[in-house]
């Protein structure tokens, strides 16, 4: 009798359904370990990313030590380049990263004197000369960038002040060459720059500043960026003023 019911089994056993029970078995065991390594690396990624706001918060803090209009200048730089990307297009992530790097455009300032970045008249040459590196100092702080906005904010502070002519500096890049969040953050500062009281001068009105944006659209600023800039500036005042009053301003919904 054991061996004919040993028969019987060989007989009804089936190899497919077999292996396929086993197949199936083995996908779960992949898959439940699949997601205790995607939880894992989860909490690492959020781990990370809140480093990463942290470093860059103090970034921005220590451009923004000098005095609160820097300060100022680095709020408005970042929401105006916010606002300048939403318009273009850009994703919602995409407008973050910008508007986050955009206020630490001139870090590398931190490495300039006070006499020179103050001086209640004009530069000279040579004082100019000593400025110009703040660029380069500025992207060697973020020479090796661990995420996007750290890699962002270094083609920010290398190439904000590259032409669209390729007459700028440090590098001489033109037009599309240059890294399109740095030709946002180029129309974006130098528009605040013109509203703002400087040590050097006092700020111009709105309407010469977008004469002036207008005259430099395909020679200094990227023709497209600048164009949007005229054509949104009363919004873009409003921005200002909000910021200038305090008033908490989220980029990605103005």
């Amino acid at each position: 009798m054991p061996e004919i019911k040993k028969i019987q089994n060989k007989e009804n056993f089936n190899p497919v359904a077999h292996n396929k029970e086993r197949m199936h078995s083995q996908l779960m065991m992949i898959a439940n370990d699949f997601r205790k390594i995607n939880r894992k690396l989860k909490q690492r990624i959020f781990t990370i990313e809140k480093v990463n706001t942290d470093f860059l918060q103090r970034l921005i803090n220590v451009c923004n030590y000098r005095d609160d209009e820097t300060s100022r200048h680095n709020q408005r730089v970042g929401a105006i380049s916010g606002f300048l990307a939403k318009k273009m297009g850009f994703s919602n992530e995409m407008m973050h990263f910008i508007g986050t790097a955009a206020p630490m455009h001139d870090i590398g300032k931190i490495a300039i004197p006070d006499s020179i970045l103050f001086k209640p008249g004009k530069l000279t040459h040579g004082e100019y000369e000593i400025i110009k590196p703040h660029t380069v100092i500025g992207s060697n702080i973020f020479s090796s960038p661990i995420s996007p906005e750290m890699q962002y904010a270094r083609n920010i502070a290398l190439h904000h002040h590259e032409r669209w002519d390729g007459n700028g500096y440090p590098t001489g890049l033109a037009g599309e060459n240059i890294p399109q969040e740095a030709r946002i953050v180029a129309v974006a500062d130098v528009f605040d720059v013109l509203l703002s009281q400087r040590p050097y001068r006092q700020p111009i009105s709105p309407e010469k500043a977008v004469g002036i944006l207008r005259q430099n659209k395909g020679t200094q600023f990227d023709p497209e960026i600048a164009g949007i800039l005229i054509a949104h500036y009363e919004e873009l005042l409003e921005l200002r003023n909000r910021i200038n009053s305090e008033i908490p301003t989220d980029i990605v919904t103005v």
